[in-house]
C-alpha cells in the first residue's frame, strides 16, 4: 500500500469507520490514537473510530488532503489449524464452565470459536 492513510467507506448503519494508517506515518498514527473512541483491530491491521459526522470531519482535517477513500475493506483470512490434544481438553473445560455458569448456547459457541481460533495460532 502507499504511504497515505486509507479511509474505508462505512457500510449503511455501521457504527465505526475503519482506517488504514501506514506504519511509516508514526506521528499521524500517534495523533490519531489520542482521539476518543479509536480502536486497533490487530487481525485486520486497521484502526477504527466511532462513525459520527464530527469524527469524519476530524479525520479528514487530521489527514489533510493526503488520504484515500475506498469502498470496502478486504477481509484478512485467519489461518485454521487443527487443535492439539491439550487444546481440545481445555476447550472442553471451557465449554463445561460456561454451561455451568448458564451462558446461552450462542455465547458458548462464540467463546468456543474464539478459543479455537486463538489456540490454533
Amino acid at each position: 500500500m502507499h504511504n497515505i492513510p486509507i479511509i474505508y467507506q462505512p457500510l449503511k448503519n455501521a457504527k465505526r469507520i475503519k482506517i488504514y494508517i501506514p506504519y511509516e506515518l508514526k506521528e499521524l498514527r500517534t495523533t490519531f490514537k489520542k482521539i476518543n473512541t479509536t480502536f486497533w483491530h490487530p487481525n485486520q491491521k486497521l484502526w477504527s473510530i466511532m462513525y459520527t459526522q464530527e469524527n469524519v470531519a476530524l479525520i479528514k482535517n487530521l489527514f489533510g488532503k493526503n488520504y484515500k477513500i475506498v469502498n470496502q475493506v478486504t477481509p484478512t483470512p485467519i489461518e485454521k489449524r487443527p487443535l492439539n490434544q491439550y487444546a481440545i481438553e481445555q476447550l472442553f473445560r471451557l465449554e463445561k464452565a460456561l454451561v455451568l455458569k448458564k451462558y446461552s448456547a450462542s455465547s458458548v459457541r462464540t467463546y468456543k470459536n474464539m478459543f479455537s481460533t486463538r489456540c490454533a495460532l
